[in-house]
């Protein structure tokens, strides 16, 4: 299985943003985004798109079929990003799990 790739986007030595992706291990044309995030001096700027854009490229030559990520339903704008590039729901669950330390 191919290992995890990241893509980071910087503001000179300050990290703007990252994108986290792997392929499926069962299944390697099933692209998986594991994490995007975006710091927030950064957000609004274009920084999320440009960082999707670099993951799906990246997934196209690496002769992926579909690719599939997980997000909170309550985050309207990676909602509005994600439908914005084609991505549709395709199962619904949502548990969050924490803990002081």
């Amino acid at each position: 299985m191919p290992g995890w790739v990241n893509f980071t986007a910087f503001d000179g030595d300050a990290i703007a943003g990252n994108i986290t992706l792997f392929l499926e291990k069962e299944n390697p044309t099933i692209g998986i985004i594991e994490d995007l995030f975006v710091r927030r001096p950064w957000r609004r700027r274009g920084v999320a798109k440009a960082l999707l854009s670099t993951a799906l490229t990246h997934f196209q030559g690496s002769f992926v079929e579909r690719v599939q990520l997980e997000m909170w339903s309550a985050n309207k704008h990676a909602h509005q990003l994600y439908r914005a590039f084609g991505f549709v729901p395709i199962d619904e669950t949502e548990i969050a799990l924490g803990r002081y330390v």
